[in-house]
C-alpha cells in the first residue's frame, strides 16, 4: 500500500485466557504486533483514547507522519 498502517491497543483491561479466542481486539493487536506491514503502539487507557489520553495520542499520531 503506498501508505502506512498502525494499530493502537488500548490495554487497560487486563487480558484473560478467554480474550486470547473471543476478543477481536486481542487477536487484531497480535497478527498486527509480527506484521512488518504494521506498526503497533501501545496506550495504557481504555478504549476511549481521545478523552482520557490525549496529548499521548496526538504524539502518538504525530510520530506516524
Amino acid at each position: 500500500y503506498p501508505f502506512t498502517r498502525t494499530y493502537i491497543k488500548a490495554t487497560a483491561d487486563a487480558r484473560t485466557p478467554e480474550d486470547d479466542r473471543r476478543h477481536p481486539f486481542w487477536q487484531a493487536a497480535d497478527r498486527t504486533k509480527t506484521d512488518p506491514a504494521w506498526r503497533y503502539r501501545e496506550i495504557d487507557t481504555d478504549h476511549l483514547i481521545p478523552v482520557k489520553r490525549p496529548a499521548e495520542l496526538a504524539e502518538l499520531l504525530l510520530e506516524l507522519t
